[in-house]
């Protein structure tokens, strides 16, 4: 029998034939998809018994002067209790599984580089970020790859019927604070390793952003591991349209990034290394040209730029305070 959905309002959930197999059971609604926690025909039979069985066994013990129906009735109830209470973990999980599926279908824009993000490459980025209540902070990762190669993707400077092509290395603190086999310093002192190719969780993040297919074709992301404590270098290779130079490309990024405090145009012939934007909430970008193949070089530390004050950047862009508020 269908029940009304309690997000749409709708008589579209349908319990299905496996409404006896928990006291409560997830379900989810036909129109707007939404998933929520009902009570299954299971839940109404241990209420029924747990209603009816002080009616029969408490007048059995007045009329027999015994003791044994009112501890059957205790047990009874002690265990419909436990039963019901036992269900009680997925009926929270399908609670929890309606909230996101709420705020999934919420108007709240979820920003990310494509549209905003703490690179603020377009012009419309600081009216996006302004007000918003959700905003999706953008990877330490992604944030080296897409800050130098977004300019030059939107200005057509890229073929890209050649594949991008990103090799980045990163401190032991990118992997997080939990330990793990991985991180322990034997076996990352005095050592230098790739890891989680063709399957590392930034790989869609990068591509989402710069707006290409994310397929070996379009993205090559390859992550390693450096036996340092913090910092993030990228080495990016791309193939240039026809007739495109580095002075191309320092045009680009200078009319870009004149007015953002936080990347750092390298134009000389030094590039970017860890050691420049460690502790700092600088990414740092340079390139190289040789005819039509270009390696750009950025750096960044992945705890301030690639984290936590590009968290308070974009903060402080949308409550309206000046963008370098708590960081500069």
């Amino acid at each position: 029998m269908p029940i009304n959905c309690p997000h749409c309002k709708s008589p579209t959930i349908s319990r299905g034939a496996k409404a006896w197999s928990a006291p409560y059971a997830p379900v989810k609604c036909e129109k707007c998809g939404g998933l929520s926690a009902e009570p299954t025909g299971i839940t109404s039979v241990l209420c029924a018994i747990h209603l009816t069985t002080p009616f029969i066994l408490i007048p059995w013990s007045f009329f027999t002067d015994s003791l044994w129906p009112i501890i059957g009735y205790v047990a009874i109830s002690t265990a419909v209790h436990c039963m019901l209470t036992l269900a009680l973990p997925l009926n929270r999980l399908s609670e929890t599984a309606s909230k996101l599926e709420k705020i999934r279908r919420t108007r709240v824009r979820m920003r990310i580089w494509k549209v905003a993000g703490v690179v603020l490459i377009l012009v419309a980025a600081y009216e996006e970020l302004r007000g918003a209540k959700l905003i999706a902070n953008p990877g330490c990762y992604p944030t080296t790859a897409q800050i130098p190669l977004l300019p030059l993707l939107r200005a057509g400077l890229v073929d890209t019927a050649q594949p991008i092509i990103c090799n980045s290395v990163s401190g032991v603190t990118g992997a997080g604070k939990a330990p793990n086999t991985g991180t322990h310093f034997v076996e990352v002192n005095e050592s230098f390793k790739a890891y989680n190719l063709f399957k590392h969780r930034h790989a869609p993040e990068i591509a989402q952003g710069l707006g290409i297919e994310f397929s070996p074709d379009k993205l090559i992301f390859t992550p390693h591991l450096l036996p340092i404590n913090r910092g993030i270098l990228s080495t990016i290779y791309l193939k240039l349209q026809t007739g495109v130079t580095a002075a191309d490309i320092q045009k680009i990024w200078q009319e870009e990034f004149k007015d953002k405090p936080f990347v750092r145009v390298f134009a000389g012939s030094q590039l970017p290394e860890i050691k420049f934007a460690a502790h700092t909430p600088f990414c740092d970008i340079g390139c190289v040209v040789n005819e039509r193949q270009a390696i750009i070089v950025s750096a960044e530390d992945n705890l301030l730029k690639g984290a936590s004050s590009q968290a308070l950047q974009n903060a402080n862009v949308a409550f309206g305070f000046d963008e370098r508020e708590g960081i500069l």
